[in-house]
């Protein structure tokens, strides 16, 4: 367990906000919204990180003990007592034109500062950019957009992250057709239908997480579609969000999705590339990935010339709000289809395989504090993640993202709600074990969110 002392530090971090609004700007042809999203973290960490090496090929294993982990810094070093930095840092301009017209143009600068206190990590990136036009019915509205943004896809990584339950983002992020812990969100075009019970979107894009094309085989697209049911009546719930923050109300929303990142490039290998190695897939528990040597006997006889993924996710969850009690249930598939290529022989092909399964549960329940003014939430969630279904020697760390790797993780929180998502003060305690091992870890969170 993490000390004492970190932990009434992070507690002794919380400070009163004051209610919030946003900024309008409009004229007969166009209405613009600056909105400003800061989450800020004090973040306290005790783990280990199991140096066994379990290899699935030879079913040997090698262990050296265990060493001290950062999970900040993702290393096997000591962290620091508490760790400050910016988990969301972003500036949103969004607006219509002629009524018809929609935009997004945002920056983001997040986890900054994370492990380190440099400048390097303190330069925005584009977070949005898109334009797109409505067309509105009677009951129904559809809308067609072009352009760098979210997919409506894997909810987990759509959010919105102004209103999750608890600080950290679900782990069933980090399926969505590329590597653990990326986001699918990238350019393209989107086709959004809403009606009164049913929401519907499809999503073709570049390729996620593509490192490069080859000389032999061209690469893909990205494709998603998600459809949200929801009943019409009391029991409708309009805007999908984490936790209703005390709102009265009720509500069940279904949710259905499925992805395929279609022939994306792990990497770029020329034809004539000789010495060095390329990697594909997760070989051992210690999450080293499968190797294999450019021109030697390793897949092959000759010089890998391509490789090829396909990433096939399908995901179900299921929300439900009554009153101050907010749950959620969900699961995530992903399985990964490699092609190995090489040239000698000619046309030499190996495939290969990887599953990942993740599910989770949550809830949280509020009351009204301060004549109704404010909310009180308690919050717990409890999530069961396996980046490798057909291995079960996982060992690796616990990762620099918001959940772990493969293992089994519990949260605790509470939540303040001062003036709703707008301005809120959350504390965390998460507990991690790895799926094989004594890789663990221990993170308490404190998290100040000011958003409008």
């Amino acid at each position: 367990m993490a000390s004492i002392k970190p932990v009434i530090s992070l507690i002794a971090l919380a400070a009163i906000s004051a209610p919030v609004m946003a900024l309008d700007i409009a004229d007969n042809d166009l209405q613009l919204s600056v909105g400003v999203q800061l989450q800020f973290w004090a973040q306290s960490t005790e783990g280990k990180a199991d140096s066994e090496n379990y290899n699935r090929v030879t079913n040997t294993a090698t262990t050296t003990g265990t060493t001290p982990y950062d999970q900040a810094n993702n290393t096997n070093t000591e962290p620091a007592p508490i760790d400050f930095f910016l988990r969301r840092s972003r500036l949103n301009f969004k607006g219509t034109f002629k009524t018809v017209w929609i935009f997004s143009y945002s920056l983001r600068t997040d986890r900054l500062d994370q492990g380190t206190n440099g400048t390097a990590g303190r330069s925005p990136q584009q977070q949005t950019a898109y334009i797109g036009r409505v067309f509105k019915g009677d009951d129904w509205t559809s809308q067609v957009k072009g352009g760098l943004d979210y997919p409506f896809f894997n909810i987990a990584d759509v959010g919105p992250s102004t209103a999750y339950l608890l600080p950290g983002q679900r782990a069933t992020q980090s399926l969505d057709g590329g590597t653990i812990g990326t986001s699918a969100r990238g350019v393209g075009v989107s086709y959004l239908l809403s009606g009164p019970w049913v929401t519907w979107g499809v999503d073709v894009l570049n390729n996620v997480n593509e490192a490069g094309g080859s000389t032999k085989v061209r690469t893909g697209l990205f494709y998603s579609t998600r459809v949200q049911l929801s009943p019409t009546g009391d029991w409708h719930i309009g805007r999908y969000t984490e936790s209703f923050a005390g709102k009265e109300g009720k509500g069940i929303l279904l949710g259905l999705e499925a992805g395929d990142n279609y022939h994306a490039q792990p990497g770029t290998i020329a034809e004539s590339a000789a010495g060095g190695t390329t990697s594909i897939g997760n070989v051992n528990g210690n999450a080293t990935a499968d190797t294999f040597t450019v021109g030697a006997a390793a897949p092959g006889a000759g010089t890998v010339t391509s490789i090829t993924r396909d990433s096939l996710v399908y995901g179900a969850d299921l929300l439900f709000h009554l009153d101050g009690l907010t749950a959620l249930g969900e699961a995530r598939w992903q399985k990964d289809k490699y092609k190995i290529n090489t040239s000698t022989p000619a046309g030499n092909q190996y495939t290969g395989n990887q599953d990942h399964f993740i599910w989770l549960i949550q809830a949280g329940y509020a009351i009204p504090v301060n004549h109704a003014t404010q909310a009180l939430e308690i919050a717990g969630r409890f999530t069961e993640i396996d980046q490798n279904t057909e291995f079960d020697h996982e060992t690796a760390a616990f990762g620099s993202q918001d959940y772990g790797n493969s293992g089994t993780q519990e949260e605790v929180g509470l939540n303040w709600y001062f003036s709703g998502h707008s301005a809120k003060l959350g504390l965390n305690y998460l507990h991690w074990n790895a799926e094989s091992g004594a890789a663990h870890e221990n993170i308490f969170r404190l998290q100040q969110q000011l958003s409008f």
